[in-house]
């Protein structure tokens, strides 16, 4: 939806984003696309070591993923399995993007992992995301569970509801202001091993065409 066909309301939300995104330094890697992430360049923080070997010391640059949640395909009937499917094509398009992206970005070549928070209503749906984060080579970190940390993500939880509300209102509920967060990883190795020979291929295959 372009801006003119927004409401109000929504248009004002979207405004406050934008302003709070350029403010934080989350910049677009596919901005006139469909890619359903932006990204922030910061530090991991603390030592990790991912499975496949991928070791990040806490001053290590990341990239982190934050959604565009204007690119979520919309629920007119909830989550439904077509839903699931757009949703599924979307997230698998966005990081063959986000790959090409860093192939092309020498400056970013320091990057060895990205970290993306997941916002769960309840952690009873921990084991869920996880499999789910599975599929596209994404494991989960286990964070400290804290009450600073939980404060900290009421700022977040509050701009996350106001973004649902204005570009998919029928997924807005009022407990997503309570939601905890959970943190994934994907290595910069494994996000190669699976997008880097496809984006090959279809390169060859434009050349050829």
């Amino acid at each position: 939806m372009n801006e003119i066909g927004r409401p109000a309301v929504a248009r004002l939300i979207f405004a406050l984003d934008e302003r709070l995104r350029r403010r934080n330094g989350i910049f677009d890697y596919d901005a006139d696309g469909e890619s359903l992430f932006r990204l922030k360049l910061v530090e991991a923080k603390r030592t990790i070591v991912l499975k496949d070997g991928v070791r990040l010391r806490p001053s290590d640059p990341i990239l982190e993923l934050h959604f565009r949640n204007e690119q979520m395909p919309p629920m007119s009937r909830g989550a439904t399995i077509v839903w699931a499917a757009r949703l599924i094509k979307l997230l698998d398009l966005s990081l063959g993007e986000l790959w090409e992206f860093l192939n092309r970005r020498s400056d970013l070549n320091e990057v060895a992992a990205i970290r993306a928070e997941w916002r769960l209503r309840s952690l009873d749906k921990l084991h869920q995301i996880e499999r789910a984060a599975l599929r596209f080579g994404f494991e989960l970190v286990p964070g400290t569970d804290t009450l600073g940390r939980r404060l900290l993500s009421i700022g977040p939880n509050a701009m996350g509801l106001m973004l649902v509300i204005a570009s998919n209102p029928k997924a807005a509920h009022f407990d997503l202001l309570f939601q905890k967060p959970a943190t994934l990883f994907l290595s910069r190795r494994a996000l190669e091993q699976r997008y880097g020979h496809r984006v090959e291929r279809e390169g060859k295959r434009t050349m050829l065409n």
